[in-house]
């Protein structure tokens, strides 16, 4: 694999070409195609993934069968880490995964980091412990933003709140934004049904603030968006 794709996994950015050289060493690619579970919820953990193509969801099912998605992870995004550090510190305890997931693209490719060799490289560089921290970090805040819009915000500010990240991901100049995820798994991610997230999209068409060409959306009145989102 080019070390400058390794590179780009938020993890790894910073690390010279003979420590990306040993990470590879122990790590493999696996594929997946659309809806293929990658793990489930009280699995036995064994390491974590980072994205190189597709998307992937990470999410937990209710008792009756509801699903709430978690988060979305991007290309050069990692998941699935938080178990590796619960077994430091713990290690007689048979750690599993806390949630599923699963793909959301044919063709979707992920680089497996095997904990235990994950570990042991961690141990010797104390600035890369220090950033995979940092990383967590940021996870955490943002399911803290993800579990505040939820049960303090209503439906139409939740998905404003997505749209308007979404632009700023995507760096977007002109409005335009690509979903890359379903109808479906919007709402499993704003935590509410598929009609309710149509029936938004539609109320916010209506009011001009933005138009709808199939998983292309264009913003309209970004102000009146940013408004509704807070």
């Amino acid at each position: 694999m080019n070390l400058n794709i390794l590179r780009k996994i938020t993890h790894f950015s910073e690390l010279n070409d003979d420590e990306l050289k040993k990470i590879f060493s122990f790590c493999s690619i696996k594929k997946f195609d659309k809806n293929d579970i990658i793990f489930f919820e009280t699995e036995p953990f064994k390491g974590f993934y980072a994205v190189l193509s597709g998307h992937v969801k990470v999410f937990k099912v209710s008792p009756d069968g509801k699903e709430q998605i978690i988060n979305i992870f991007e290309p050069f995004m990692t998941f699935a880490e938080v178990p590796m550090f619960k077994g430091i510190k713990s290690q007689h305890e048979s750690q599993v995964y806390p949630a599923n997931a699963s793909s959301l693209e044919n063709d979707t490719e992920l680089l497996f980091i095997p904990a235990n060799e994950y570990v042991n490289f961690l141990k010797s560089d104390i600035d890369l412990c220090m950033k995979m921290i940092s990383v967590l970090a940021l996870k955490n805040s943002h399911l803290n933003m993800m579990l505040g819009n939820i049960t303090l915000k209503d439906v139409s500010k939740r998905l404003a709140s997505f749209l308007v990240i979404e632009a700023e991901k995507q760096n977007s100049k002109d409005g335009v934004i690509n979903l890359d995820i379903s109808r479906y798994d919007l709402a499993a991610y704003l935590g509410t049904i598929q009609e309710t997230v149509s029936r938004t999209f539609k109320k916010l068409q209506n009011d001009k603030i933005l138009s709808v060409n199939g998983k292309t959306i264009v913003i309209n009145d970004l102000p009146a968006l940013k408004k509704l989102s807070v």
